[in-house]
């Protein structure tokens, strides 16, 4: 089942305020699912928002392994995939490609379920033909979700994407073009993929396996003493308008 595509960080703010979270992997799937969404629902080569959410994410997962896993030896939520990054780069490069006929993206059918391009119920025998539906798009909130956990289920499900289209259309006329696309969009990821598996082979993908696990973590170190009388002496020197923060200034001059 995918989450809800509503979730947003107020939404987030507000469950913790509510205090209606019962773990904390279900906090840091919320907050990933931000991400995921916005990448899910932004799916055009070059936009803008793609790369801001990968920074996002990316700054995010830092943040959560510091301040929450890295004070407990049990792990507390799914890690994403080592590789995410790489596995991220290959969906954007998939977005690239073009239709030579019209110009439009090949991945376009590709994007959402099935049943979101047929009014929102699946086309008739299409279970009977496709025992596991799956798009780029369920892909993707997949992968910033923490569900895939090794580059073979990424690679696989991106496999059973263009593999879907061509069981379903298969010996029908009418499908002659979506199975075009869907072959000349396999063969434009087949090297993208088929190097993802030799990095996940490789010296270099275990080396990044076990940095995932156990990521470099810099210390917070405090502030020198100097440093803050130099900060108090200037907030000494500004006019405080209201009580609040008058008060508030004499508990920290106390804490020095």
């Amino acid at each position: 089942m995918l989450n809800d595509c509503t979730v947003n960080h107020s939404s987030c703010a507000r469950r913790l305020d509510e205090d209606t979270y019962s773990t904390v992997s279900e906090f840091i799937l919320d907050f990933r699912s931000i991400f995921g969404n916005c990448l899910r629902f932004n799916a055009l080569a070059g936009d803008s928002f793609r790369p801001v959410a990968e920074s996002m994410t990316r700054t995010t997962e830092d943040l959560m392994h510091l301040f929450v896993q890295s004070h407990c030896a049990k792990p507390l939520y799914p890690k994403l995939l080592y590789c995410w990054k790489s596995c991220l780069q290959i969906l954007d490069k998939a977005l690239t490609l073009k239709n030579p006929e019209d110009g439009y993206p090949t991945a376009h059918y590709f994007l959402h379920p099935v049943s979101f391009y047929f009014g929102g119920q699946l086309p008739h025998e299409y279970l009977e033909k496709v025992r596991t539906p799956i798009d780029f798009g369920t892909i993707t909130s997949r992968l910033f979700e923490g569900t895939y956990q090794t580059a073979q289920e990424f690679a696989s499900d991106c496999r059973m994407v263009t593999t879907n289209c061509k069981a379903f259309y298969a010996g029908n006329q009418e499908g002659a073009l979506f199975i075009l696309q869907a072959t000349r969009l396999e063969q434009f990821l087949a090297p993208l993929l088929d190097g993802l598996k030799r990095y996940d082979a490789s010296q270099q993908g275990v080396n990044a396996k076990k940095l995932a696990q156990n990521p470099f973590i810099e210390d917070l170190t405090k502030p020198p003493k100097s440093f803050m009388t130099s900060l108090l002496q200037f907030l000494r020197g500004v006019s405080y308008p209201d009580r609040a923060t008058k008060v508030c200034f004499g508990f920290l001059q106390l804490s020095f």
